[in-house]
C-alpha cells in the first residue's frame, strides 16, 4: 500500500513538472518569421525579462530578482513547447542583439569586463575590458543598434566614445552617435554628463532643434519609426513625443500627472505601443501608486492623427516585436506573453 503511494507520488511530481514546462502555454507551437531587427527592442529598459530571436527560436534572459528561482539570472529558449534553460549569467546584461547576449563582470570597482554568449553554438567568450570613472558602470543605455544593425557599446563614460562589437570583436573606439535620417533633417542622440541625453535635430538649412531641452529629463530613448521618431520619457508624466522627421516639429502624444512612472514603448504600422504604471509619491522607502487607477494599462497611439485608444487593463515592462503576427510582452513578475496588436492575448509562456 505504501509503495504504491510513493509510485502515484512519484507519478504525479513527474506529471506536474511535464505541465510545467510544457503546457505554459494554450497553443505550444511558436513560429518566428525570420529574424527581424526592430530597433524599439534595444530601448526595453525596465523590462522585467529580456526577449530576443535566433533562427525562429525566442530567447529570455530572466534578472536575479525573477520570482521563479530557477530561472533567476538564466538565459533560456523556448521551442517546440519548452523553456529550456541554456546558461547562467553571473554579471549584469547589458545588450542582446543579432545572436548574442552581452554582459558585464566587475571584477574590480571601475573596471568591468564584457563578456558574451553565442545563442546558437553556447559559447561564452571574452570581449573586452572598459575603465568606468566614479563607479558609473555598463548599462544598456550605454548602447545602440545603428540603421545598418551594427551594436556599439559606449568604451568610456568621459569622453563618451563608443565601439562597435559583433561577438567577441571589440572595435575600435570613436566619436559615435545614434543618427537618424529623414528627408532634410537629421537628428542625433548623445551622450550628456549632467541629463543623460542630448536630441539634436539639424535641418539641410542649417537651423537646430534642442529637443532635450523640450521634455522632461530623465531617462530619455529614442525610436525610429517610418517618418519620424518617438521620444519615451521613461520616468516622469510626460511619457511619449513625436518628432515630425520632414519638419522637425514636435508633438506632445502622452501625458498623465505623476511623481514617477515605470512604462514600456514599442512600434507597429502606423502605430505606438505604450504601457505604463504611475507613483502618486515615489519615495524610495515607501512608493505609492494611484488607488484604483483606471489610467494605467495598455494604449495604442496612431501616429498620422495621434488619436489614442486603450486596448488592455494589463500593465507590461517590456514590449517586444520580432515579427508581424503580435508583441511579445513581460510584466513585473517576469510573466511572459504574446499578445495580439488589439491588447488581446494570445499566448502564455509564462505566469
Amino acid at each position: 500500500m505504501i509503495s504504491n503511494i510513493k509510485r502515484l507520488l512519484v507519478v504525479l511530481f513527474l506529471l506536474a513538472q511535464t505541465v510545467f514546462f510544457t503546457s505554459c502555454s494554450s497553443n505550444t507551437e511558436v513560429i518566428i518569421e525570420g529574424d527581424q531587427f526592430h530597433p524599439a527592442n534595444h530601448k526595453q529598459y525596465a523590462a522585467d525579462v529580456q526577449m530576443s530571436a535566433k533562427n525562429g527560436i525566442l530567447y529570455f534572459y530572466f534578472p536575479p530578482t525573477a520570482n521563479d528561482l530557477h530561472y533567476q539570472s538564466s538565459l533560456c529558449s523556448y521551442d517546440s513547447g519548452v523553456l529550456k534553460k541554456h546558461h547562467e549569467v553571473t554579471g549584469k546584461v547589458i545588450a542582446f542583439h543579432d545572436g548574442y547576449l552581452y554582459y558585464t563582470i566587475d571584477p574590480e570597482f571601475g573596471k568591468q569586463e564584457i563578456y558574451c554568449y553565442e545563442l546558437m553554438s553556447g559559447q561564452e567568450q571574452f570581449v573586452s575590458s572598459v575603465i568606468r570613472d566614479g563607479g558609473d558602470y555598463l548599462r544598456q543605455e550605454y548602447t545602440f543598434v545603428d540603421s545598418e544593425n551594427v551594436l556599439y557599446i559606449q568604451n568610456d563614460n568621459v569622453n563618451f566614445n563608443y565601439c562597435p562589437v559583433n561577438g567577441s570583436h571589440y572595435g575600435e573606439p570613436g566619436n559615435k552617435n545614434e543618427t537618424y535620417s529623414f528627408d532634410g533633417w537629421t537628428y542625433t542622440v548623445s551622450d550628456n554628463q549632467f541629463h543623460g541625453k542630448d536630441i539634436v535635430g539639424i535641418s539641410e538649412t542649417g537651423e537646430a532643434v534642442h529637443y532635450d531641452e523640450m521634455v522632461d529629463r530623465g531617462k530619455l530613448s529614442v525610436i525610429p519609426c517610418e517618418d519620424g521618431l518617438l521620444i519615451h520619457g521613461e520616468m516622469y508624466g510626460n511619457l511619449l513625443y513625436y518628432v515630425d522627421g520632414t519638419t522637425g516639429s514636435l508633438h506632445k502624444l502622452f501625458s498623465v500627472p505623476a511623481d514617477r512612472t515605470v512604462s514600456a514603448v514599442t512600434v507597429h504600422g502606423n502605430y505606438a505601443y505604450l504601457s505604463f504604471m504611475r507613483y502618486e509619491n515615489y519615495d524610495t522607502l515607501f512608493p505609492k501608486r494611484y488607488d484604483n487607477d483606471h489610467l494605467e494599462g495598455t494604449y495604442r497611439i496612431h501616429l498620422k492623427d495621434f488619436s489614442i485608444e486603450k486596448i488592455s487593463d494589463s500593465i507590461y515592462s517590456g514590449l517586444f516585436v520580432f515579427d508581424d503576427s503580435g508583441i511579445y510582452a513581460c510584466d513585473s513578475e517576469c510573466g511572459i506573453f504574446k499578445i495580439d496588436f488589439d491588447g488581446s492575448i494570445l499566448m502564455t509562456f509564462l505566469e
